[in-house]
Protein backbone atom coordinates (compact mmCIF):
# COMPACT_ATOMS: atom_id res chain seq x y z
CA UNK A 1 0.00 0.00 0.00
CA UNK A 2 0.75 3.34 0.07
CA UNK A 3 2.59 5.40 3.25
CA UNK A 4 1.87 9.33 2.96
CA UNK A 5 2.65 11.98 5.56
CA UNK A 6 -1.22 12.91 5.41
CA UNK A 7 -4.23 10.91 4.56
CA UNK A 8 -6.34 11.34 1.66
CA UNK A 9 -9.18 14.41 1.80
CA UNK A 10 -8.47 17.81 2.17
CA UNK A 11 -7.22 18.16 5.82
CA UNK A 12 -3.61 19.83 6.08
CA UNK A 13 -0.99 19.18 7.92
CA UNK A 14 1.81 21.28 9.74
CA UNK A 15 5.44 20.19 11.38
CA UNK A 16 7.52 17.62 10.28
CA UNK A 17 7.02 14.58 9.16
CA UNK A 18 9.50 11.33 9.02
CA UNK A 19 8.80 8.31 7.39
CA UNK A 20 11.55 5.61 7.51
CA UNK A 21 11.63 1.91 5.65
CA UNK A 22 13.77 -0.11 7.70
CA UNK A 23 16.59 -2.63 6.26
CA UNK A 24 14.44 -5.49 5.61
CA UNK A 25 11.34 -3.90 5.11
CA UNK A 26 9.05 -3.20 1.84
CA UNK A 27 6.87 -0.67 0.49
CA UNK A 28 4.78 0.21 -2.52
CA UNK A 29 4.45 3.67 -3.08
CA UNK A 30 5.51 6.54 -0.41
CA UNK A 31 4.80 10.00 -0.75
CA UNK A 32 5.83 13.32 1.43
CA UNK A 33 3.27 14.76 1.22
CA UNK A 34 -0.90 14.06 0.76
CA UNK A 35 -3.28 13.15 -1.07
CA UNK A 36 -5.58 15.13 -2.40
CA UNK A 37 -6.51 18.61 -1.57
CA UNK A 38 -3.97 19.06 0.98
CA UNK A 39 -1.33 21.12 2.22
CA UNK A 40 1.85 20.00 4.29
CA UNK A 41 3.78 23.06 5.85
CA UNK A 42 7.03 22.06 7.23
CA UNK A 43 9.48 19.05 5.63
CA UNK A 44 9.00 15.42 4.68
CA UNK A 45 11.84 13.51 6.16
CA UNK A 46 12.25 10.01 3.48
CA UNK A 47 14.96 7.85 4.89
CA UNK A 48 15.08 4.36 2.70
CA UNK A 49 17.52 1.86 4.18
CA UNK A 50 15.00 -1.40 2.52
CA UNK A 51 13.16 -1.13 -0.36
CA UNK A 52 10.80 0.50 -2.10
CA UNK A 53 8.80 0.62 -5.37
CA UNK A 54 8.18 4.54 -5.72
CA UNK A 55 8.94 7.45 -3.84
CA UNK A 56 7.38 11.34 -4.31
CA UNK A 57 9.16 13.60 -2.13
CA UNK A 58 5.33 15.66 -2.53
CA UNK A 59 2.35 14.83 -2.58
CA UNK A 60 -0.52 13.09 -5.02
CA UNK A 61 -2.10 15.59 -6.42
CA UNK A 62 -5.67 15.79 -8.22
CA UNK A 63 -5.97 15.86 -11.78
CA UNK A 64 -8.54 19.01 -11.63
CA UNK A 65 -6.17 20.81 -9.24
CA UNK A 66 -4.84 24.11 -11.31
CA UNK A 67 -1.49 25.76 -10.71
CA UNK A 68 -1.66 29.21 -9.18
CA UNK A 69 0.37 31.51 -11.44
CA UNK A 70 1.64 33.54 -8.68
CA UNK A 71 2.39 31.41 -6.01
CA UNK A 72 3.29 28.99 -8.16
CA UNK A 73 1.10 26.29 -4.92
CA UNK A 74 -1.52 23.63 -6.11
CA UNK A 75 -4.31 22.69 -3.63
CA UNK A 76 -2.16 19.93 -2.92
CA UNK A 77 1.02 21.53 -1.87
CA UNK A 78 4.02 20.22 0.13
CA UNK A 79 6.54 23.24 1.53
CA UNK A 80 9.82 20.65 1.50
CA UNK A 81 11.29 16.79 1.08
CA UNK A 82 14.46 15.47 1.88
CA UNK A 83 15.02 11.97 0.16
CA UNK A 84 17.96 9.70 1.58
CA UNK A 85 18.02 6.36 -0.17
CA UNK A 86 20.32 3.65 1.34
CA UNK A 87 18.49 1.13 0.27
CA UNK A 88 16.84 -0.06 -3.27
CA UNK A 89 14.18 1.67 -5.10
CA UNK A 90 12.22 1.12 -8.31
CA UNK A 91 12.14 5.07 -8.79
CA UNK A 92 12.44 8.27 -7.19
CA UNK A 93 11.06 11.53 -7.83
CA UNK A 94 12.02 14.60 -5.70
CA UNK A 95 8.50 16.22 -6.41
CA UNK A 96 5.19 15.50 -6.20
CA UNK A 97 2.64 13.13 -8.43
CA UNK A 98 0.14 14.57 -10.55
CA UNK A 99 -1.18 18.57 -10.36
CA UNK A 100 0.66 18.91 -7.13
CA UNK A 101 3.18 21.53 -6.03
CA UNK A 102 6.65 21.77 -3.73
CA UNK A 103 9.08 24.16 -3.12
CA UNK A 104 12.21 22.85 -2.20
CA UNK A 105 13.11 18.73 -2.48
CA UNK A 106 16.41 17.09 -2.12
CA UNK A 107 17.43 13.51 -3.09
CA UNK A 108 20.62 11.95 -1.97
CA UNK A 109 21.16 7.96 -3.80
CA UNK A 110 23.72 6.10 -1.41
CA UNK A 111 21.89 3.05 -2.87
CA UNK A 112 20.13 1.57 -5.90
CA UNK A 113 17.78 3.19 -8.30
CA UNK A 114 16.72 0.62 -10.44
CA UNK A 115 14.30 1.60 -12.87
CA UNK A 116 14.20 6.19 -13.14
CA UNK A 117 15.67 8.91 -10.88
CA UNK A 118 14.08 12.55 -11.81
CA UNK A 119 14.79 15.54 -9.24
CA UNK A 120 11.14 17.36 -9.65
CA UNK A 121 8.01 15.48 -9.45
CA UNK A 122 5.96 13.86 -12.12
CA UNK A 123 3.52 16.62 -13.79
CA UNK A 124 2.90 20.08 -11.41
CA UNK A 125 5.67 22.50 -10.37
CA UNK A 126 8.93 21.99 -8.02
CA UNK A 127 10.34 25.06 -7.17
CA UNK A 128 14.05 24.01 -6.31
CA UNK A 129 15.69 20.46 -6.35
CA UNK A 130 19.05 18.82 -5.40
CA UNK A 131 20.29 15.42 -5.73
CA UNK A 132 23.49 13.83 -4.62
CA UNK A 133 24.55 10.47 -6.42
CA UNK A 134 26.66 9.11 -3.48
CA UNK A 135 29.98 7.49 -4.67
CA UNK A 136 28.80 3.76 -3.98
CA UNK A 137 25.51 4.49 -6.03
CA UNK A 138 23.56 2.22 -8.52
CA UNK A 139 22.11 4.39 -11.13
CA UNK A 140 19.88 2.74 -14.07
CA UNK A 141 21.83 3.00 -17.16
CA UNK A 142 19.90 5.84 -19.35
CA UNK A 143 17.15 6.65 -17.09
CA UNK A 144 18.51 9.68 -14.43
CA UNK A 145 17.13 12.86 -15.13
CA UNK A 146 18.08 16.03 -14.07
CA UNK A 147 15.49 17.45 -16.10
CA UNK A 148 15.23 16.14 -19.33
CA UNK A 149 18.62 15.96 -20.14
CA UNK A 150 20.13 12.78 -19.12
CA UNK A 151 23.31 13.48 -16.52
CA UNK A 152 26.09 10.64 -15.12
CA UNK A 153 28.39 10.31 -12.36
CA UNK A 154 28.94 11.61 -9.06
CA UNK A 155 27.81 15.22 -9.10
CA UNK A 156 25.15 17.53 -6.85
CA UNK A 157 22.83 19.23 -9.42
CA UNK A 158 20.56 22.15 -8.47
CA UNK A 159 18.19 23.87 -10.59
CA UNK A 160 14.50 26.10 -10.57
CA UNK A 161 11.82 23.58 -12.16
CA UNK A 162 8.61 24.64 -13.37
CA UNK A 163 6.34 22.56 -15.33
CA UNK A 164 5.83 18.73 -16.26
CA UNK A 165 9.60 17.26 -15.54
CA UNK A 166 8.83 13.55 -15.20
Amino acid sequence: GAASAKGAGSADLEGDVRIIIEEGAKAGNVYGGGSGKSVHSGTSFIQVDGWVSNINGGGMGANESQLDESSHHTDNHTDRAEITINGTANSAHGGGFGVSSIDETSVTVNGEITTILVAGGANGYTGSAEVEIGENAVLPGESAYADYPQYAGCMTYQSGFRGIIG
